[in-house]
């Protein structure tokens, strides 16, 4: 009996420990994802910051329309926005006429301004997610039982990191079966 206790005692202290150890895992490999994540989004941040440059390159070529000839691949203009009045030097695509160069720097300039916008709002969603997986991982160190690493398991489930285990009445893999011995005095070992 104190061999049996032994040994089950053992199983579930390892039984424990590996359920803390693959909650652990995934709780650090989805936050070094979300770090991945969030980092990307304040580069994209980062260069939507520059879009109002874009807007300033399109509205002092479309104010020097006439001094832009086709073909240029760059143009030194006064910058309006400038209150040294310094020059500003922009590049062009030879292919597109005056006009065009002047949308497409509009065009950059919405798109940066959108794309600002929304990893704004993505970046906030992942600051979110971050600090709920900092909270499962706080609380995957500090469980002493199985029935926490159990809760927490569930959570994690049903926040969709982790499949479902299989539980009473479905299909999981059959344990191998522990031999058992007969003593010469008729015990079962």
């Amino acid at each position: 009996e104190t061999i049996d206790r032994y040994y089950r005692a053992h199983q579930e202290l390892q039984a424990f420990q590996n359920l803390q150890h693959r909650l652990r895992q995934k709780a650090q490999k989805e936050l070094e994802r979300c770090y991945k994540k969030a980092a990307l989004q304040q580069d994209t941040i980062r260069l939507a910051q520059e879009a109002d440059t874009f807007r300033v390159k399109g509205e002092i070529l479309t104010a020097n329309l006439y001094r832009i000839k086709p073909g240029d691949r760059l143009v030194e203009l006064e910058n309006f926005y400038d209150p040294e009045g310094r020059t500003i030097a922009i590049e062009l695509l030879p292919e597109l006429s005056p006009a065009d160069n002047a949308q497409r720097y509009f065009h950059l300039y919405n798109k940066a301004k959108n794309a600002a916008q929304k990893a704004r709002q993505y970046y906030e969603e992942t600051r979110e997610e971050m600090a709920y997986l900092e909270g499962i991982l706080h609380s995957v160190e500090s469980a002493d039982t199985m029935a926490e690493l159990r809760e927490i398991e569930e959570e994690l489930v049903k926040q969709g990191y982790l499949r479902e285990a299989a539980g009473p009445g479905k299909s999981s893999p059959a344990r191998p079966e522990i031999p058992s011995f007969r003593s010469s005095d008729g015990f079962t070992i």
